[in-house]
């Protein structure tokens, strides 16, 4: 679903109700679903990839999006601050939608990721890669296979398009991408480093993400 759902006020009434969460930065009331919070020096940003989006379906303009202006402009403004914060050493950007890939929403059929909003993707890691922003990982959703990706594999900041040409340097954004925790396993935003774990009648897919903090 995107923003155009009928049922979008009301999903956005059941996450405040009946999921555990921290404070919503839009507010309570039918609003966009994201915030923040902090485990050890490690900043989590959760975004709404959902209710502020527009179709994947149509053609890619300057005014289709994924996170919308008011959220996008938030995420921006919590990316320079958790770069600008001492006390955090790594950002996890909470991505329920898959980063990756290089389809068009003309494909047959349209691939549902964030290669159908080249524009904004490529506004994002460029606004990343600009302000010098390190440290960023991202923990995404949305497919039914894990899978990994360091970074090198895409640099979607140079065109938006293009992959990342290779190189011992990871110059786009690490990716962790999760599994399912029960449905069959299926595919999108390919190709990773690692992955995607696609094994005929498997499903159960989880991952472990673990930091080390080493003080310095």
């Amino acid at each position: 679903s995107d923003g155009t759902s009928p049922s979008r006020e009301a999903a956005r009434r059941a996450y405040r109700e009946t999921v555990p969460h921290y404070p919503m930065s839009a507010g309570e009331g039918n609003h966009a679903i994201y915030h923040t919070f902090d485990v050890g020096r490690c900043r989590f940003i959760v975004t709404d990839t959902r209710s502020e989006r527009t179709p994947y379906t149509i053609a890619d303009n300057p005014t289709k999006t994924v996170l919308g202006t008011q959220q996008k402009a938030w995420f921006k403004a919590q990316l320079l601050a958790a770069s600008a914060d001492p006390s955090i050493a790594a950002t996890f950007w909470v991505n329920t939608f898959p980063w990756t890939g290089t389809g068009s929403p003309g494909a047959a059929p349209p691939r549902e990721n964030w290669a159908a909003y080249p524009t904004e993707r490529a506004e994002i890691a460029t606004f990343i890669k600009t302000n010098g922003i390190e440290g960023v990982f991202l923990l995404s959703g949305d497919m039914h296979a894990s899978a990994l990706d360091d970074g090198r594999t895409y640099d979607f900041a140079v065109d938006g398009t293009n992959p990342y040409p290779g190189g011992q340097f990871a110059h786009g954004l690490p990716v962790f991408q999760a599994g399912p925790l029960y449905q069959t396993a299926s595919s999108k935003g390919t190709p990773y480093m690692i992955g995607p774990m696609i094994v005929s009648g498997v499903r159960d897919q989880f991952g472990i993400v673990t930091v080390t903090d080493s003080g310095s």
